[in-house]
C-alpha cells in the first residue's frame, strides 16, 4: 500500500458496513463482491480513493460505516430530455437531492481484510474524502458475509452535500418526498446470524 499519511487515532472495525450497487441480491448473495483490479489489482489506497478510472485496477472494495455514503453514490436517475432527476428544496433552494436507484447491501465484517481509509490518508484527502467514512476491503467480500440488501429509490441528498451534513441529523431524502429506503432482501445464506 502507498504511504498516505496516518491518523494518530485507529479505528476499530465496525460489525457492518455498507455498499451500494445496482446488481440484485440474487446476484451478489450468490457471488459476493470481488475488487475490480483481478490478478493485476494495484494496492494503491490512495488511486482508489480518488476513483476514475483507477477504480479498474484497484485491489480494493469500497464500503462505508454509513448507510447515506452508499445511498448518495447509487445510480442516478435521468428523464427523458437526459436531465438528472433531481428535487430542489422549496425552502432552501441551494439543497438538492438527485434521484437514485439501486440495492445497500449490508456486509458483516467478520473475516474480512478491511483498512479505514481516512486513518491512511494525508490532511487535504481525508478533507475531501473523510465524509465517507470509507472502509476499504481488500480483495473480495464472500456472498456469506451479506446479511441483506436494502431497495432504495428515490430523492438522496447530493453527495456533494454530505461533506456538510451533520450525521444523524440531517436528513438525507426531502421530508416532502416519499422514503427512498424500500423493501429488505434477507440473505439465506447469511453465515453470521446471532444464536438468541
Amino acid at each position: 500500500m502507498a504511504a498516505t499519511g496516518a491518523s494518530a487515532v485507529a479505528h476499530h472495525k465496525p460489525e457492518f458496513v455498507y455498499r451500494g450497487d445496482t446488481r440484485p441480491p440474487e446476484e451478489i448473495f450468490k457471488d459476493g463482491f470481488k475488487a475490480r483490479g483481478g490478478a493485476d489489482a494495484e494496492d494503491d489506497l490512495l488511486a482508489h480513493v480518488e476513483g476514475g478510472l483507477n477504480l479498474l485496477k484497484t485491489g480494493y472494495i469500497s464500503t462505508s460505516q454509513s448507510l447515506r455514503t452508499p445511498a448518495a453514490f447509487l445510480k442516478p436517475v435521468f428523464k427523458s430530455n437526459h436531465q438528472e432527476d433531481a428535487y430542489v428544496d422549496p425552502k432552501d433552494p441551494t439543497i438538492k437531492y438527485n434521484r437514485r436507484i439501486g440495492w445497500i447491501y449490508y456486509i458483516n465484517t467478520t473475516g474480512l481484510d478491511m483498512v479505514y481509509v481516512p486513518d491512511k490518508l494525508h490532511q487535504k484527502h481525508k478533507d475531501k474524502y473523510g465524509y465517507q467514512q470509507e472502509w476499504a476491503v481488500k480483495g473480495s467480500i464472500p456472498g456469506h458475509n451479506i446479511q441483506q440488501a436494502h431497495h432504495v429509490d428515490g430523492y438522496i441528498k447530493r453527495y456533494s452535500d454530505l461533506s456538510n451534513m451533520k450525521q444523524g441529523v440531517d436528513p438525507i431524502f426531502p421530508p416532502d418526498k416519499p422514503n427512498p429506503f424500500k423493501e429488505i432482501t434477507k440473505n439465506k445464506g447469511y453465515a453470521h446470524e446471532k444464536k438468541k
